[in-house]
């Protein structure tokens, strides 16, 4: 882990988070950057982050962060006791470079939408299916809860008859998997069918706080 005046970054294994042992790293610099749209166009809007770290870990624990083809380490950075952005490491994007005899780490992480572009003909189901459901599934799909603990969708206003802090359009409508999912025996990705969520009901998925 590493602080600055207001902020805290961790770095873990996804798969053993209990296991962790604090080493004090120190970080150089840091942002977190979401890609540009407009406030109110419906879509997906990705983030990613990027550091550069030294000091602290062995130099052969850094590289095998880096060397893990798997996706099992995350970066998370706290706000005092809020989390305020989650994301995934990506080996391929990050380095160690030495500057003025110092060796810094070059940290680069996303939140992990770029799996949305996955084919997903391993997600099937019969008949109709509620949005929230779909929702749910397929990030457990992509493992998304491993390093997410929830999502939260934006709720339509129902007739107060029917209204209650659980429902919302998303709860209410559903879909078969024929034509949004898959079409002619060809699986569509991940991103068709959050996009079309998107599209449709006039949503945007993006990550907030690390939820």
């Amino acid at each position: 882990y590493a602080n600055t005046a207001t902020y805290t970054f961790k770095i873990y294994d996804v798969g053993n988070v209990a296991s962790w042992t604090p080493v004090a790293c120190t970080v150089a610099n840091w942002e977190v950057s979401w890609e540009a749209n407009d406030r109110v166009l419906p879509g997906i809007v990705a983030s990613s982050f990027s550091a550069d770290f030294f000091g602290g870990m062995a130099l052969s624990t850094w590289r095998s962060i880096l060397q893990d083809a798997n996706n099992n380490y995350a970066v998370e950075i706290h706000k005092g006791l809020d989390v305020y952005w989650r994301g995934f490491i990506i080996p391929d994007q990050c380095s160690i470079e030495l500057v003025n005899g110092q060796r810094f780490i070059r940290i680069v992480a996303s939140d992990g939408f770029q799996m949305f572009d996955r084919a997903s003909n391993t997600y099937k189901f019969s008949g109709v299916k509620r949005f929230t459901e779909q929702i749910a599934e397929s990030l457990t799909k992509l493992n998304f809860w491993n390093l997410y603990d929830g999502f939260l969708a934006s709720e339509a206003f129902l007739p107060n008859s029917a209204y209650t802090y659980t429902e919302g359009s998303l709860l209410w409508t559903g879909s078969l998997s024929e034509g949004l999912w898959w079409e002619d025996y060809k699986y569509n990705t991940y991103r068709d069918f959050f996009e079309s969520l998107c599209t449709s009901f006039g949503l945007q998925l993006f990550q907030d706080k690390g939820q």
